[in-house]
């Protein structure tokens, strides 16, 4: 969940999904909304259907294989910059250290 809130933080968004494996966590800029389920969010369709207007999703891999995904959702049409695109993708490895060093 910190990550999901790192990423909303540094990126402005107002929402971030975190899905690895089977596991899905959000965080809001102001809170968890009850009615935003998360495993749909990563889902770049149905989450335009919830009037999310600009999203940011990189990939987590391990050994060459997609894990999960992180996603940085916001209602208003947003232009990410290669910076987004640089901190998205640290957060995403940083994810990938943090569940190795659980095995």
């Amino acid at each position: 969940m910190r990550i999901a809130r790192v990423a909303v933080a540094l990126l402005r968004g107002d929402v971030a999904v975190l899905q690895t494996g089977s596991r899905v966590v959000m965080a809001a800029a102001h809170g968890v909304a009850a009615d935003e389920p998360a495993r749909l969010l990563v889902k770049p369709l149905l989450a335009l259907a919830k009037g999310y207007r600009s999203q940011l999703s990189v990939p987590i891999w391990r050994d060459e294989r997609r894990v999960g995904a992180l996603v940085v959702l916001g209602r208003g049409d947003r232009a990410f910059s290669d910076a987004d695109v640089a901190v998205l993708r640290a957060l995403a490895a940083s994810v990938d250290r943090a569940c190795r060093s659980l095995h």
